[in-house]
């Protein structure tokens, strides 16, 4: 219990050689149930230095913990004061501070009651708003710096940092919103590709959708343009990664067309990239395959490593199929990965790897495509890319499939479809469904898979999002084999049951083992 380890702390300060014993433990573990620590921290408290106090209180701002450098740049004194690390150091003596290494750097936190205890003191001065500001304006820098950061080598250590942080940007967007909309946006727009990245999509898209239209209110509608550009960049994106690529083209061409009002070629060139993902699902591809031309050619200009390196992967899925030429389409990925590998971004190189196992699909030679989507997996794995793994082991679920190897594609996916459920990919989790009910359709299991069909329906149609158009083709063509099949009493039936389930029985039905 913490707060008799705290009375434990706090007297072998007053008295070293004070030691609990059976004699002594049911005493103390009623004072302590009584106070709740309250008492004990009053009295560390009041101990303490008037600096230490200061330190003490100000800490309270952080959630979740804190840095070092954190914590120099928030709580110290305008004009420098006292040694932030000093007086952290006696606070840790004290035991009014631990310290822990995480993933390799030193951070700081307190034990609950502590925490809660500094909060009311904190909350009795009259600098909470300057330190919540202070706190507000190094989230801002942090997340800026984080954004380049992920685009590079060092992007695994990064996406460590941001997980450790996550509580204390929350909480400096939450205070954003409400003081000052502009750094709200400056974070929320700051950090798409780790809430993607980290299955944090949903979430960040409420943020950055709310920061988007707090700031809109407070502006006038032509002031900012590069921060507005890239706030809606940022939620296209976010779109676009939960299954809605109708909003995401929406919000993509709005950010270009700002882009290029405002004459920001670098924006321009990554928000292309982003236009043509929504572009290519809703089958749009010329316009995506001329979006991407254009990122390319602003890239290589620019010498914008991370964006050139992006397009030309997205490139390579479109020429495939969008031309069928597994040459170009190879060209394209090997150029990516030469790229990537001379920046060491090796996330981008795990993408160039999948998109070369997908030519190696369309070439059919299935061994090597298998092994080139597990090299990519395991690459994604080393570099914390939690949601391409799940749309890599889709994909080689999908060539299984299409193979006939329908026990493997099954295993492959009951896995998938709970992590995008847990990512709250809407869209996806409708496509498994419809995955796993091709699957009871090539086994004849028909009312199964009709009631999985209708399920997929009934989510893509609460959520807005649509099939691409290839995989609409597919789709029609086994609806209209099972109404052959099936007495339309029967399929009527078996659709309404289907449609009628939410969407965690929807993946019950869809994972339980059948006999085929």
């Amino acid at each position: 219990m913490e707060s008799i380890q705290l009375f434990i702390e706090r007297a072998m300060t007053a008295k070293p050689d004070f030691k609990l014993t059976k004699d002594n433990a049911s005493s103390v573990a009623q004072i302590c149930f009584r106070l709740d620590g309250i008492a004990l921290i009053d009295w560390s408290y009041s101990l303490l230095s008037e600096q230490e106090k200061t330190l003490f209180r100000r800490l309270a701002v952080f959630v979740g913990g804190w840095t070092l450098e954190a914590a120099e740049s928030v709580c110290g004194e305008e004009g420098g004061g006292f040694e932030i690390l000093d007086l952290l150091t006696r606070l840790v003596d004290k035991s009014l501070v631990i310290t822990e290494e995480v993933t390799g750097e030193t951070r700081y936190r307190r034990l609950e009651t502590i925490r809660q205890y500094s909060r009311e003191k904190f909350f009795e001065t009259d600098e909470v708003e300057t330190i919540r500001n202070r706190h507000l304006a190094f989230y801002v820098q942090f997340a800026e710096e984080a954004e380049k950061q992920l685009q590079g080598r060092e992007r695994v250590a990064w996406i460590h940092r941001l997980e450790a942080e996550q509580d204390n940007l929350r909480s400096a967007m939450e205070w954003g919103l409400a003081r000052n909309p502009e750094s709200a946006l400056r974070i929320a727009a700051s950090l798409p590709i780790f809430w993607t990245a980290g299955g944090f999509s949903a979430e960040g898209f409420r943020w950055i959708q709310q920061a988007t239209v707090e700031y809109m209110e407070e502006i006038g509608e032509h002031e900012r343009l590069s921060l507005r550009a890239k706030g809606l960049g940022g939620l296209a994106y976010l779109y676009m990664s939960l299954g809605d690529n109708i909003n995401g083209k929406r919000v993509a061409e709005e950010s270009v067309a700002l882009f290029r009002q405002c004459q920001d070629q670098s924006g321009l060139a990554y928000s292309l990239v982003s236009l043509s993902f929504p572009l290519i699902f809703l089958g749009e591809r010329l316009q995506a395959e001329s979006a991407l031309m254009e990122s390319i050619a602003i890239a290589r200009s620019e010498k914008n490593v991370f964006v050139l390196v992006s397009a030309l992967n997205n490139l390579t899925r479109l020429t495939l199929n969008l031309h069928s030429d597994t040459d170009a389409a190879e060209r394209y990925a090997d150029e990516a990965i030469h790229i990537s590998q001379e920046a060491g971004i090796e996330w981008a190189t795990a993408v160039a790897h999948e998109m070369k196992g997908l030519i190696a699909a369309r070439r059919k030679d299935y061994d090597e495509a298998r092994a080139l989507i597990e090299k990519a997996i395991h690459a994604y794995q080393e570099t914390s890319a939690n949601f391409n793994i799940t749309l890599a082991k889709s994909a080689l679920a999908h060539m299984e499939r299409d193979l006939g190897n329908y026990a493997i594609a099954r295993d492959i996916y009951r896995e998938t479809i709970v992590a995008f459920r847990d990512a709250a990919q809407i869209g996806a989790v409708a496509h498994q469904l419809e995955c796993f009910g091709f699957i009871a359709f090539a086994h004849n299991q028909n009312e199964r898979a009709l009631q999985l069909f209708a399920a997929a329906n009934a989510l893509r149609e609460k959520g807005g999002t649509p099939m691409t158009p290839d995989e609409q083709i597919y789709y029609d063509e086994q609806l209209i084999a099972l109404r052959e099949r099936m007495e339309p009493t029967a399929f009527e039936s078996a659709w309404s049951k289907g449609n009628a389930l939410s969407m965690d029985d929807a993946i019950t039905l869809a994972i339980e083992e059948v006999h085929d």
